[in-house]
């Protein structure tokens, strides 16, 4: 490649990223299928694929490296070369997982078969239709989720049938879009940290944590309904902060249409309004009440989000009574019962299988109850469990041991962060702690009301990845202290001893699938 068509890459990365994205997410359509299965069936072996993928990886650290030694290494070459890391990890996830492997939540296998109403059935049920379901759900599985997800899919699945009629069946090519939302959000959270000011080690290390922190990259194989509602989310509380430093009918109607789409993909993706709120709030006692030009925006910003938001639930409640709060209940599963502990246990406890076993553990006899344990443990392997295999509990162990030193990080980032509040009165961080707190007792309040192990996961608060990304770059905070100092360097070969595992841990997973 010259060095004019490198250039134009690097000007379409700065001021076009989320186009540079979509072209990556086509390109992977068009030459792998989204998937290693359909490579397979094309005559190319997972081992090949496997091969390349670690050829790029090793390119990349290699070029850190003698970038490096060369001194030529700032804070820019860091970020262009995590963030490399970060979209090789992504589409090698994207690559292996499959449609019905433990981390498609809540998916079947496409046998269009309405009563088995997981979210497949639900997307085939509008690439049939074309229409929304039309008929009382309730006891129906995934059809009380708003459509914009399985829309999406099924407008993705008739252009890729148009397109490649030769390639029926091969419904992984949906972990395309994942990977485009997935690559999104790194985006996204990228520039809350430059909003942020942060730069030099702050800006390397936190970034480092949103591009290779386990659940970012597993969320780039998750074709349910996650991940969009997470992104808009996070788009919306972008453009909510943009909006509190300059006002304007655009901008506030931007916020208003992503916080729709994210309740048009997931409903409880609505909770994004407190922290918005907030920032509503404090920007009116600003202005005393009394700016009428505010108070039109307010108006322009309700007449978009309501009808967004709260169409589809409003749409079921006048068809067939359906409360608007109505979710699935999967009962009482004997694997998953949380009946029998006690709230402090839940909340304070540990099980015999804590830290001996570092997944998520279901079982008969034992489980992982402790709510916030379990969210650690599904923030570093969701709900996958490979216990049984030697590899997979070695590597497994070390992330889990590393995580627990990125969540002591971040609780000492939150505390500076706090600190900073407190002292300079600043609202935008404050708001970001709101978030934290209301995604956290929203979380709670959900173990408590369906009370299984599935019930807890970090899909479920995946945004407080904005909270745990400024955490992580304020932990990095310049100090005259030496201790501080000496550990702040200790942190930062933890984060790059956490990444590596990372990558490592998710690499080999492939021999664990199906195809192997």
């Amino acid at each position: 490649m010259n060095s004019g068509a490198k250039g134009k890459i690097v000007t379409l990365a700065k001021e076009h990223p989320y186009v540079l994205s979509g072209v990556l997410c086509i390109l992977f359509w068009l030459i792998t299928g989204g998937s290693v299965s359909f490579l397979n069936n094309a005559g190319i072996t997972t081992t090949t694929c496997m091969i390349v993928y670690l050829v790029l990886v090793a390119a990349v650290l290699i070029t850190g490296i003698v970038l490096k030694i060369r001194h030529k290494l700032n804070t820019s070459g860091y970020i262009a070369l995590i963030a490399i890391g970060g979209v090789l990890a992504r589409i090698w996830f994207a690559m292996y997982s499959l449609t019905n492997d433990a981390y498609q939540h809540d998916f079947g296998n496409f046998d269009r078969n309405p009563l088995h109403a997981v979210h497949d059935n639900y997307i085939f049920y509008i690439y049939d239709n074309w229409r929304l379901p039309d008929f009382d759900f309730r006891g129906l599985g995934q059809y009380y989720h708003p459509p914009l997800h399985h829309f999406i899919s099924a407008v993705a699945m008739k252009i890729n049938e148009v397109v490649f009629p030769g390639r029926e069946g091969n419904y992984e090519f949906l972990m395309c879009i994942s990977l485009f939302y997935s690559l999104v959000t790194m985006i996204l959270l990228y520039k809350i940290l430059k909003l942020f000011k942060f730069d030099g080690v702050q800006l390397i290390c936190a970034f480092a944590l949103v591009s290779f922190y386990p659940f970012m990259i597993v969320s780039a194989g998750q074709i349910n309904n996650d991940p969009l509602a997470s992104l808009f989310f996070i788009a919306a509380f972008y453009h909510a902060i943009l909006w509190y430093r300059e006002p304007g009918f655009r901008r506030i109607i931007t916020v208003a249409v992503c916080i729709g789409c994210a309740m048009m993909s997931k409903l409880s993706a609505g909770l994004i309004a407190v922290p918005v709120g907030f920032i509503f709030l404090v920007m009116l006692i600003r202005k005393k009440f009394k700016d009428s030009r505010l108070w039109l925006q307010f108006l322009s910003f309700a007449a978009v989000v309501f009808p967004m938001g709260l169409w589809f639930p409003i749409r079921n409640y006048i068809n067939w009574k359906i409360p608007p709060t109505y979710v699935f209940d999967l009962g009482i599963l004997p694997r998953q019962d949380m009946t029998t502990f006690t709230p402090l246990q839940r909340l304070f406890g540990l099980s015999e299988v804590t830290v001996t076993i570092p997944f998520v553990v279901f079982g008969e006899e034992y489980r992982d109850y402790n709510i916030f344990m379990i969210l650690f443990k599904s923030s570093l392997f969701d709900d996958f469990d490979h216990h049984d295999k030697e590899l997979y509990i070695l590597l497994a162990t070390f992330m889990f041991f590393l995580g627990a030193a990125i969540v002591a990080m971040l609780i000492a980032g939150l505390v500076i962060m706090i600190r900073k509040i407190i002292r300079e009165k600043d609202f935008e961080l404050l708001s970001i702690v709101i978030l934290l707190i209301t995604e956290l007792s929203s979380s709670i309040v959900f173990a408590f009301k369906y009370p299984l192990v599935c019930s807890v996961s970090f899909r479920y608060i995946f945004p407080t990845v904005i909270c745990f990304t400024l955490c992580m770059a304020f932990c990095f905070t310049k100090s005259k202290n030496e201790v501080v100092n000496l550990l702040q360097k200790i942190g930062i070969g933890a984060i790059a001893c956490f990444s590596l595992v990372t990558v490592v841990f998710y690499a080999c997973e492939w021999m664990a699938m199906p195809f192997y």
